[in-house]
C-alpha cells in the first residue's frame, strides 16, 4: 500500500487531552457553586436558575414561584409584564399578556396592572400607581410589545 503510515498510530496530545477534562471539572464546580451560592442562609436565599427564564417583579418577587412565608403565591403569574416600556425596572408579574385590543393602549380602567395594594383607578393610573395595558405577545414568558415600544411610550405620554 501507498500512502501515510497506517500502523503505529497513537493519541499524540495527551496533555491537551488532559487539560481538556480538568478545564470541564472546573466548568461544573463552577456551575455548582453558582446554582449553590448563598443556600447556607437559607433556601431563600439560592441562585435559582428559573429566576433567569421566569424573571422577577418590581418587588423582587419571581414569576412562577411562591412563598408561603411571605404570604404570595405567583405560580399562576408566570409571564413577566413592563408596563412602561422605556423603563425596565418596573415590571409585573401577569397570567396572560395583555392583548387583542383594537387600538394600541387599552382604554378599559379595569385591564390596567397597578402596584401591590391598588386597584384600577383613573386615580391610581395619574398617580402612576397603576399603568394602562398595551397589545403584546408572549415570548419566553417575556411579554413583548406587539406594535413597537417607542409608539407605545409616545401614545402614554410617558417620554420625557
Amino acid at each position: 500500500r501507498t500512502g501515510p503510515k497506517m500502523s503505529g498510530r497513537g493519541c499524540t496530545d495527551v496533555l491537551f487531552l488532559l487539560l481538556f477534562v480538568v478545564f470541564w471539572v472546573g466548568m461544573f464546580i463552577l456551575a455548582a457553586v453558582a446554582i449553590s451560592d448563598g443556600c447556607e442562609k437559607g433556601p431563600d436565599y439560592c441562585n435559582d436558575p428559573k429566576r433567569l427564564i421566569f424573571g422577577f417583579d418590581y418587588l423582587g418577587r419571581m414569576c412562577g414561584g411562591k412563598n408561603d412565608d411571605q404570604g404570595w403565591d405567583y405560580t399562576s403569574r408566570t409571564n413577566l409584564y413592563f408596563p412602561l416600556p422605556n423603563d425596565v425596572e418596573l415590571r409585573f408579574c401577569v397570567e396572560t399578556c395583555p392583548g387583542g385590543f383594537d387600538t394600541l393602549v387599552s382604554t378599559n380602567i379595569a385591564e390596567a396592572v397597578c402596584r401591590e395594594g391598588f386597584t384600577p383607578s383613573e386615580i391610581n393610573i395619574f398617580e402612576r400607581n397603576c399603568y394602562p395595558v398595551y397589545d403584546t405577545k408572549e415570548v419566553m414568558f417575556k411579554c413583548l410589545p406587539v406594535n413597537g415600544a417607542l409608539e407605545i411610550a409616545q401614545q402614554l405620554n410617558l417620554l420625557r
